[in-house]
């Protein structure tokens, strides 16, 4: 009698398993919210986890969630969640604790919700000004390099030292900095032009993606089919400004390398006509002296001499939006004031520069 009830215990157990795949809400409540993410993802949420029993399926398309139970009074100490997505693992999931049987463990009831990250491998675009400050030969990191290679190290660092979970989400950073393998613009048969077949194969922005600040939901800026992060549009515009990895906000006038030799203009007297940033002096302008871009010694990017000299960008400030209103002095503000000639003071302007001996920030993009 005793084996009849225990056979007859799991039966039912295996029942309400397989029913809550087809009840849709019957035992959870789930809200999800942050940037839609690129693909559907298919979780699956238990009661009991480590069973896996009484459980059901979901598919959400923002990686926050908030998750409650529809049972009342009752706390569910070792309530389950699975990733049933092929290109979402567990190990991708903040908020739980993983289990051996691959679900992730959390406790949560109807009254206090379980707050769950998905770390998306299609996760949303993200930049950010790196924490570390480093000299103009981008040396300021662990493993001892210079160059291009020294500021992806300082971004990826970064990244997983101080980011948020949206930040972690990726794996790979690229420093932003303007090189000749590095560059949205460039000139192919005496013609001048920006993004693909001027942009080099390793510059990172792509037209008509937005990037999002370390928090995963605030928009930074939408790439424009230059390659490039916009002007304000209209002026004033208040696109938000740079943050820290940790969603922090720098103070205002922060420096950072950037490197920029020339902006590609159009040629009319208009700051719209500016399309975009090059390496090479494509404005034929003497206002771009060479030594004045890249901390070149061995290579770009290499030097910390107080001699040798590179190019930064800075991040808003109350006398860019004193000239061109912002409406707060945090407001994005890569607006420039000239075309050919005039003074350029401004974010991303090629005619700021600072001895390489300087330590500055560094501008860091995820990479697909």
């Amino acid at each position: 009698m005793k084996k009849s009830i225990i056979i007859v215990h799991v039966l039912v157990l295996l029942f309400v398993y397989q029913l809550a795949f087809a009840v849709s809400g019957a035992l959870f409540n789930v809200s999800a919210s942050g940037n839609q993410t690129t693909d559907p993802i298919n979780i699956i949420l238990c009661l009991n986890g480590k069973g896996p029993l009484s459980c059901q399926n979901f598919t959400v398309s923002n990686p926050t969630l908030t998750i409650s139970t529809t049972i009342p009074d009752h706390t569910y100490v070792v309530a389950g969640i699975k990733i049933s997505s092929t290109k979402v693992k567990v190990t991708n999931l903040e908020g739980c604790v993983p289990y051996s049987n691959g679900f992730c463990l959390f406790s949560v009831s109807n009254t206090q919700p379980a707050n769950i990250f998905i770390n998306n491998p299609t996760a949303t675009p993200i930049v950010f000004l790196s924490q570390t400050q480093t000299p103009g030969d981008m040396s300021n990191n662990s493993q001892n390099l210079t160059g291009p290679a020294g500021a992806n190290a300082i971004c990826n660092a970064d990244a997983q030292t101080y980011g948020t979970p949206a930040v972690k989400a990726h794996t790979n950073y690229i420093a932003l900095l303007i090189t000749s393998s590095l560059t949205p613009c460039s000139q192919i048969n005496q013609i001048n032009g920006c993004a693909s077949p001027y942009a080099t194969p390793l510059w990172p922005l792509k037209p008509g993606t937005t990037y999002f600040n370390p928090d995963g939901i605030t928009p930074f800026n939408t790439v424009t089919p230059n390659a490039i992060f916009p002007d304000t549009s209209p002026q004033g515009s208040l696109y938000p400004d740079l943050t820290y990895p940790d969603g922090t906000t720098p103070l205002a006038n922060t420096s950072f390398w950037f490197g920029p030799q020339s902006i590609y203009l159009t040629g009319t007297p208009n700051p719209s006509a500016i399309m975009g940033w090059a390496y090479d002096n494509l404005a034929n302008s003497s206002q771009y002296p060479a030594n004045f871009a890249l901390c070149s010694n061995q290579g770009e990017w290499t030097s910390q001499s107080s001699s040798v000299f590179g190019a930064y960008g800075q991040t808003a400030n109350p006398f860019h939006c004193a000239q061109n209103p912002c409406g707060t002095s945090n407001a994005w503000q890569n607006y420039y004031s000239d075309d050919q000639g005039g003074a350029e003071s401004d974010t991303f302007s090629a005619a700021n520069y600072n001895s390489c001996n300087t330590y500055m920030n560094i501008l860091c993009v995820s990479s697909p």
